[in-house]
């Protein structure tokens, strides 16, 4: 286990994503548990968007911008929050927040922990980083540790799509919107999850990196939480409550079969790659796809995510004791 130094200034873990992949989930625990202190914003996009930008307030308030339009709702959130509850947040932390210019001294002064406490944030954006700014993460704190989920690509890519509009059964053959929203780049970037592992782990070694299935907090959740307080140095058996939610939150509750298919066709290869490099849950992705190409099912529409459906029982989710396996969450130098 490793102990982090409670005298660091700054976040002692990041969580990197990937998206839609359990990260709310995890932040809405962490948020509960008395050694961890979490930043009034989930996500505080230093290293992927303000990393030496010079601020214009000018610009932030009328920009269109994908980072302007994200300051402005994050601003309305905490202003929401603080007229409904005014301890739910910080207005001195709002203001440094918002107003103050970006570089590494404003982000270390975002975090900060009681006695005896921890500090980390969630911002999935950071797992696609480039190698420069991994370093520049591994400046603020070279000791830190990482938290990476990942998900099966084939419900990732859906999830990230299904955001962008909604289809019935009848209109799935209609793929064009589908096409779009999966053919951009930043969602074949965060489902290359091999990829954004090698560069986080070019910086950082292998044992400070935590590797998080999301089957595990759907099968294992109490069990997943345990093995990542002790990943961040805190004693598992203080704390021990789980705060549940839907881990697939967003609506979708199936996906068309047409559009399964399609995509164990596309990440076919990555998951190949995904399964000869971590097995487990892996190779049970990986057996789906196949089962997908091999005898597609008849129905238009299949139970999501995966393991709710019968393709589970076909991969092997669950052994013939109808227990599932696992859980398969860890370092990735254990």
């Amino acid at each position: 286990m490793i102990t982090p130094d409670p005298d660091i200034a700054g976040p002692h873990f990041l969580g990197i994503g990937a998206q839609k992949a359990g990260t709310t989930w995890l932040h809405k625990n962490f948020s509960h548990h008395p050694g961890i202190w979490l930043p009034y914003e989930k996500e505080l996009h230093y290293f992927d968007e303000k990393l030496d930008r010079l601020r214009s307030m000018e610009e932030v308030i009328r920009s269109r911008a994908a980072w302007a339009v994200r300051w402005r709702r994050q601003v309305e959130r905490q202003l929401g929050n603080h007229g409904r509850d005014p301890s739910s947040t910080d207005l001195v932390w709002c203001a440094r927040f918002f107003v103050s210019q970006p570089d590494d001294d404003w982000y270390l002064s975002l975090f900060t922990p009681g006695p005896g406490q921890i500090a980390g944030e969630f911002t999935p954006e950071y797992a696609v980083i480039d190698t420069d700014r991994i370093a520049r993460v591994a400046t603020v704190n070279p000791e830190l540790r990482v938290i990476y989920m990942v998900r099966n690509p084939i419900e990732r890519v859906w999830s990230h799509a299904s955001m962008t509009g909604r289809v019935t059964s009848d209109a799935a053959i209609d793929t064009g919107w589908f096409a779009r929203a999966v053919a951009r780049n930043r969602v074949r970037e965060h489902t290359a999850y091999l990829a954004n592992l090698d560069r986080w782990s070019s910086v950082f070694p292998p044992d400070r990196i935590y590797l998080g299935f999301l089957e595990d907090i759907s099968f294992h959740p109490k069990r997943l939480l345990a093995s990542l307080y002790r990943f961040l140095g805190l004693e598992p058996e203080a704390y021990d409550r789980v705060i549940t939610r839907k881990v697939h939150a967003g609506g979708a509750t199936t996906i068309p079969t047409v559009l399964a298919v399609r995509l164990a066709e596309e990440y076919h290869g990555a998951l190949e790659a995904l399964s000869a490099r971590l097995g487990g849950y892996a190779s049970v992705w990986l057996s789906i796809a196949d089962e997908l190409l091999r005898r597609p099912p008849s129905a238009p529409e299949i139970p999501y995510p995966f393991w709710e459906s019968d393709l589970a029982a076909a991969a092997g989710y669950r052994p013939a004791t109808g227990e599932a396996a696992g859980p398969q969450s860890g370092p990735l130098g254990t």
